[in-house]
């Protein structure tokens, strides 16, 4: 810790401390819980659409079967921009519940989230991997219409 970061907190009156503090514990667990309902329900949905993604595949030639594999792969489409889209705003909303909590550790001098790595590299294996997802369910699509 800085000496400057050791002064301003030192300059802080003491209940205006704990103010902080609660406040910096409602933000990590607001910014943990969205994280974790980001990825128990892409971890929900992936496995459906695979799941879902083998049956259509399996029945494939089946082209009695058509316009219920049709509909299931048009479901998933939307069901995928749904998560996509709510997957945006929560790490959105987690975003700023850590940015809050980095200013608190400024004020108070921490470095708990200051020293985090950077999120990008995990951000665009998510989008590479939903991307993949939809690519798979529009081939699967064509194959579906015109094989």
């Amino acid at each position: 810790m800085s000496d400057k970061s050791q002064n301003e907190s030192h300059q802080i009156p003491e209940d205006v401390q704990n103010i902080l503090l609660t406040e910096y514990r409602m933000a990590q667990q607001s910014a943990e819980h969205h994280d974790n309902l980001v990825w128990t329900v892409t971890s929900i949905v992936w496995g459906a659409l695979i799941v879902l993604l083998g049956f259509v595949i399996q029945s494939a030639t089946n082209k009695e079967l058509l316009f219920y594999q049709l509909t299931a792969s048009a479901l998933s489409i939307c069901l995928l921009g749904f998560i996509w889209y709510h997957v945006f705003l929560l790490n959105n909303w987690k975003g700023k519940k850590y940015n809050r909590c980095k200013h608190i550790e400024e004020q108070l001098g921490m470095k708990q989230h200051l020293l985090t790595y950077p999120r990008r590299a995990g951000y665009c294996l998510y989008q590479l991997m939903m991307t993949g997802f939809l690519v798979a369910w529009i081939i699967v699509i064509f194959l579906l219409l015109f094989l």
